[in-house]
This record gives C-alpha cells, sequence and structure tokens, in this order.
C-alpha cells in the first residue's frame, strides 16, 4: 500500500499560483521572515501571553488540520484513519511532518499504549529553529497542533508540553514532549517551571 505522502502529493499551478495537495486542499507556505515579524508582533500585543497565544492557534489549527487530512486518508486508502495499523500510522506522522516542514518526529506508541503517557521527539522541529532562542521552550504551535491531532486518534481531550529543547553544536535540535489526557497533565507546567528533566517528567507521571 503506497504512502499518501509519496511523490505527487504536493502539486504546483504556477499560472493560477496555487499550491494543493493530493486531496485537493490548498497549502500556504509561511517565509521564515514571515513568522519572525508575527511572533514579534504578538509579543508586542500580548507580552508574556504570547505562549498560550501560540498554543491556543496550534490547537486551533490542528483541529482542523486532522479532520481534513482524515477525510483525505479515507478517500486514498478506502478506510478510515483510525483503523490504520501503528505501524501505516506511523509512517504516515513521520512523513506528514517531513513533507510539511516541520521537522523529523518520532511517537514511542508502546509506551504510550502501556502508561497512556506519549513521548514524542522533533528533530529540527521548525518553529523553535526559526525563532532561535537557544534552549528556551518555545515550540508552544506544536504542542497545540499535537494536543488536537492525539485528541482525534485517542478520541479523549489530550493535552501536550514541550518539556525540552536541546541545542547542540554542529547537531540537530530537538524538541521533546510530553502528551497525556488532560486530567493528568496539571502538574506538567509546574515541574517544566521546575526544571526537571523530561524523562524524570515521565517517570513521575507513569508512577
Amino acid at each position: 500500500m503506497s504512502n499518501y505522502f509519496s511523490k505527487g502529493y504536493i502539486n504546483h499551478d504556477t499560472a493560477a499560483g496555487v499550491i494543493t495537495n493530493r486531496g485537493g486542499s490548498r497549502l500556504c507556505f509561511l517565509s521564515e521572515d514571515f513568522l519572525i515579524g508575527f511572533k514579534e508582533a504578538l509579543v508586542e500585543e500580548t507580552g508574556d501571553a504570547y505562549n498560550i497565544v501560540f498554543k491556543t492557534c496550534g490547537k486551533y489549527w490542528g483541529e482542523l488540520f486532522i479532520k481534513r487530512l482524515s477525510k483525505e486518508v479515507e478517500t486514498f486508502y478506502n478506510k478510515s484513519i483510525n483503523d490504520l495499523s501503528i505501524l501505516k500510522l506511523n509512517g504516515l506522522f513521520e512523513s506528514l511532518w517531513l513533507e510539511h516542514g516541520w521537522g523529523e518526529i518520532s511517537i514511542d506508541w508502546k509506551n504510550a499504549h502501556n502508561s497512556g503517557v506519549f513521548e514524542i521527539e522533533i528533530k529540527n522541529s521548525a518553529f523553535p529553529d526559526i525563532f532561535a532562542e537557544k534552549n528556551k521552550l518555545n515550540d508552544d504551535i506544536m504542542s497545540g497542533l499535537l494536543s488536537a491531532i492525539l485528541s482525534h486518534f485517542s478520541q479523549k481531550e489530550m493535552v501536550c508540553h514541550q518539556t525540552q529543547y536541546i541545542v547542540l553544536e554542529n547537531q540537530p535540535t530537538i524538541s521533546k514532549f510530553i502528551a497525556v489526557v488532560s486530567e493528568r497533565a496539571a502538574n506538567i507546567p509546574d515541574m517544566v517551571s521546575e526544571q526537571k528533566s523530561h524523562r524524570e517528567i515521565f517517570k513521575q507521571l507513569v508512577n
């Protein structure tokens, strides 16, 4: 079975100035300068609340995005996206992130199945790399996006928090996240503020 995001996923209509995906949905490419300017304007307008605004935007975007993607994938595979095997679903996630330029995602599905705690890692995640604030947790848009997408698949309200951002010289940057059902997520922001490591937060949630 071919991958929905294989060759031909993105189509360019130069004459019309339109970019669409395989399912016919229009795509919008944003420049780094635009995103930097957008963040600067948001910080000026909202101050320290910009992180909350970004996360809310990411979640709203994710809710719309996953609904549209589910319809497109169902048409392509002739089955619901929720009925795909974990192997196929994982491949879709990896291709989705790469094809849209969001980075290289890795999800620990096995631990999530056993503990209900999703560990997620994204190498060269688009937004914090563009905003370039070394070792600062600023992948709020991605946190909101992941919350929405994982809520769709689990059919429960999921909350995703970034727990670590690693910048090493001549190495891919790494954003780490933890996602759990909302009732288990209340203490995560406090643990992050206390500068507990990703592993410490994961262990506390599992235990």
